[in-house]
């Protein structure tokens, strides 16, 4: 890591109710034409009013051109609330053509780096709810915010030599973290109960150590 980036940790202060709203499962990195979403799940025992909450995509390709600048064209914006136990998700075009799946709200086909990024997911007070560091095992890379370091919630990835498709949570809401598979949508399940891990998946917040990385 390049001390000269990683001088600022910014901490996550969100409030108890928008604590309880987890990024459940991302898919941001396929074969062909990118599948991309993400889910929130509200594992709390009442709604949450999402009016005013965003999602920000940070590229954390350390020494690239792009690193610590915004992926796409956010940060989006989400809406309406979100039930207790219920979703809410954001897809893009190809989640409909390639696997029939509209979100509550849309983004850009190609808006998430298949280079190492960083999810932020922000309350309507611009309080940090959760940060996800999705890595595709290059030494310097680290999760950020406009090139400052932040301590992620969970770190995804590297899958084998590839950065990986996405992950979900095996069990809604747990701290069971699988990675997903590039190419087999079948357990891809947006706006859904997530699909039970397969025996020794299980990553526990960890992800997996190994060399290289995919690019679009």
């Amino acid at each position: 890591m390049k001390t000269a980036f990683a001088l600022t940790i910014i901490a996550s202060v969100g409030t108890a109710a928008s604590a309880s709203v987890v990024v459940n499962e991302l898919v941001g990195s396929t074969t062909g034409a990118d599948v991309e979403f993400v889910e929130l799940y509200n594992t709390g025992a009442s709604s949450v009013d999402l009016t005013g909450w965003t999602i920000e995509f940070w590229d954390s390709d350390f020494g690239t051109s792009g690193f610590g600048s915004t992926d796409g064209s956010s940060p989006y914006a989400l809406g309406g609330s979100i039930a207790a136990g219920g979703y809410w998700t954001i897809a893009n075009g190809q989640a409909a053509s390639q696997i029939g799946f509209v979100g509550d709200a849309s983004f850009a086909d190609n808006s998430i780096e298949n280079g190492s990024y960083t999810l932020v997911l922000r309350d309507g007070a611009a309080n940090i709810v959760s940060t996800i560091f999705v890595w595709d095992s290059g030494a310097d890379d680290f999760a950020n915010i406009g090139g400052s370091a932040v301590t992620a919630d969970v770190t995804v990835g590297p899958d084998g030599t590839f950065l990986p498709a996405g992950f979900y949570r095996s069990g809604d809401g747990s701290d069971n973290i699988v990675i997903h598979n590039f190419s087999d949508f079948t357990d891809y399940t947006p706006g859904a109960r997530n699909v039970p891990a397969p025996a020794g998946l299980a990553l526990a917040g960890l992800g997996l150590m190994a060399a290289g990385r995919r690019r679009r």
